[in-house]
């Protein structure tokens, strides 16, 4: 069985979540990346072989949405890496 990986937050050819795709790819992970935006995940994964997807982990919705399309095309998750960030000021209110 194959063994899958979902990288959030690799948006960035230089960043961490994108090399650690990379090194979980030439580990023999089938990899999801994930980014806000639909098509900068997808350029990204084209980059490497992996599969790109959009996630917003500030947004239910987008996280929901995510949940229902990786289960459309998988069955069971074996390594996360949470690479995403998200700033929240609660100061700002």
């Amino acid at each position: 069985m194959k063994q899958i990986a979902v990288v959030t937050g690799a948006s960035r050819p230089t960043g961490l979540g994108f090399s650690t795709a990379r090194q979980l790819l030439g580990l023999g992970y089938e990899v999801v990346l994930t980014a806000r935006k639909e098509e900068v995940a997808e350029e990204m994964a084209a980059q490497i072989g992996g599969l790109g997807f959009a996630l917003d982990i500030t947004s239910d919705d987008s996280v929901a949405a995510f949940r229902e399309k990786f289960s459309e095309q998988y069955d069971h998750l074996d390594v996360l890496v949470n690479n995403a960030g998200a700033f929240f000021d609660m100061c700002a209110q």
